[in-house]
């Protein structure tokens, strides 16, 4: 079990996915789980591009949908 879902939370879960395990992580609220890449591209990137044009919230809801399409629904994920 992973406590937290930060930067480091997720590279511990991915480093324990790495040698075959199957972590779960324990968090407050709901966050926000992006892919690190979109389509080959970095979502960091990519936000970075999208923020010379549109708003932070409308680039938010951009990498939200995004990250559903890529990830899927990650409600509730046990």
């Amino acid at each position: 079990m992973v406590v937290g879902c930060g930067n480091s939370g997720m590279e511990v879960s991915l480093d324990l996915c790495h040698h075959k395990a199957f972590p779960s992580m324990v968090i407050r609220s709901s966050v926000h789980v992006l892919p690190r890449e979109v389509a080959g591209i970095s979502t960091f990137e990519l936000a970075t591009r999208m923020l010379k044009w549109l708003s932070v919230k409308m680039v938010d809801k951009i990498l939200l949908f995004l990250a559903r399409c890529t990830l899927g629904d990650l409600k509730n994920t046990v």
